[in-house]
């Protein structure tokens, strides 16, 4: 089976664009919206959602289909029109991916679990550009994943791989501001810091799966600032990796899928 590769990255640290980077590489296969693998029974950690945290299996578990919370992936099947990269085509069978999720045995391993809810994902994606081609790696994106990278790397064991992207925090910050309803400054910094000491902590226990890049490099070279993690997954830095898409359609610069603009 693929391995995982999981993105995290502080707010308006440039995580959704890296995500859409991976995109076109033609060895991977790349969740179309934020994976959101974080469910009701994750921990709770500064007021961060937990759709955004790593999932904790609850005690007793009968509805596979509700595990993960993947709102945005759910949001689009269900209200396309407020979808970011609405003006894509999205070809998605949800029923499909639930009757898989249903057919599973359980009591399984979470690592079981998440690696079929990704394989699942991408045979219910019927027009997705790579259909068919089996991947290297799956890759998703989950804001502030770093804070459990213990638990991820315990849980995917060698098959699991974390990228987190680090950004000035200044230049992130202005770019909050677009928002609605953004944090104070002291807030959005506090938090800024307590996660990069996470990644820093999560880097010096996993050197070999778990990396740091700044979101300066992607921009100025993605191919190039990417190539380390490329090589850790047994691919190659593929030249697509230089073009934001979304399955596989170049993505215009800024809005509607974000509010770091990649065309500047």
């Amino acid at each position: 089976m693929p391995k995982l590769l999981m993105i995290s990255a502080m707010y308006e640290n440039g995580g959704n664009l890296t995500q859409r980077h991976f995109d076109g590489h033609p060895d991977l296969h790349v969740y179309p919206f934020e994976a959101q693998l974080g469910t009701a029974w994750s921990p709770e950690t500064s007021g961060i959602p937990q759709k955004f945290r790593w999932p904790v299996l609850p005690p007793e578990l009968t509805e596979l289909n509700q595990l993960f919370a993947d709102t945005e992936l759910r949001s689009r099947v269900e209200h396309a029109l407020q979808s970011k990269f609405k003006h894509i085509p999205f070809e998605f069978s949800m029923s499909q991916r639930e009757k898989r999720m249903a057919s599973l045995p359980h009591p399984l391993p979470l690592q079981r679990l998440v690696k079929v809810h990704f394989e699942a994902t991408f045979e219910a994606w019927q027009n997705h550009w790579n259909r068919g081609n089996e991947p290297q790696a799956w890759v998703g994106f989950s804001p502030m994943l770093a804070l459990d990278a213990q638990a991820f790397f315990r849980d995917m064991g060698p098959d699991g791989f974390m990228l987190h992207v680090r950004r000035d925090p200044e230049a992130a910050y202005r770019d909050t501001l677009r928002r609605p309803q953004p944090p104070a400054r002291e807030d959005y910094m506090a938090q800024w810091r307590f996660i990069q000491e996470h990644a820093e902590q999560a880097k010096a226990a996993f050197p070999d799966r778990f990396f740091i890049v700044e979101f300066e490099a992607i921009f100025e070279h993605a191919a190039r600032a990417l190539a380390p993690v490329c090589r850790a997954l047994g691919i190659s830095a593929d030249a697509a990796l230089e073009t934001p898409s979304f399955n596989g359609e170049r993505l215009p610069a800024g809005p509607p899928w974000g509010v770091v603009d990649a065309g500047r």
